[in-house]
């Protein structure tokens, strides 16, 4: 990767957190999430504005796709008829450590180094998992061999997982 991809990769990695969601902030986002990050399509303190733009967007379709989260210590919480927070949302603004965003972004979905392909993929619940894959050397050549999931946020990453930390799906069937 040449050295204006690499700053490119960190200034468009930096944007992704520059403007953090703050506590008691309501965010109308796009259920299930997809992609890396959640794809947040309004965001403000006003709870009735904020439920407006779902209903808005959501009439007319049957998917209803948007869904309405607030901020409560640092966490996406559902919220009730009434505004307040409720149980803790599994779809969550997870931070993903530069080292591994960089390695995601080599090339294209996957990075090939020597025998490996490195990527993240996102569970059902929006957590972000960091995998290597080992690929088979000889008359195989190209074959996926092994696969180990890893973690890949900044305050929790390398760690080796079976099952996903956030909603405990298991990531091997």
């Amino acid at each position: 990767m040449n050295t204006n991809s690499l700053s490119s990769l960190v200034q468009e990695y930096e944007a992704q957190y520059a403007n953090p969601i703050q506590e008691g902030e309501y965010v109308a986002l796009q259920v299930p999430s997809q992609g890396l990050h959640l794809k947040i399509l309004h965001r403000g303190f006003d709870y009735q504005a904020a439920k407006s733009f779902c209903q808005t967007h959501n009439f007319g379709t049957k998917h209803k796709p948007y869904s309405l989260r607030v901020i409560l210590g640092g966490k996406l919480h559902h919220v009730d008829c009434k505004g307040t927070a409720t149980k803790q949302s599994k779809e969550q603004v997870w931070k993903i450590s530069l080292e591994h965003y960089q390695m995601h972004h080599c090339g294209s979905f996957h990075e090939f180094l020597g025998d490996y392909i490195v990527g993240i993929e996102v569970c059902n619940c929006s957590y972000p998992v960091f995998w290597i894959h080992e690929r088979q050397s000889g008359e195989n050549k190209g074959a996926i061999t092994f696969s180990s999931p890893y973690t890949c946020l900044v305050e929790d990453n390398g760690r080796p997982i079976d099952y996903c930390p956030n909603c405990h799906a298991p990531l091997f069937e």
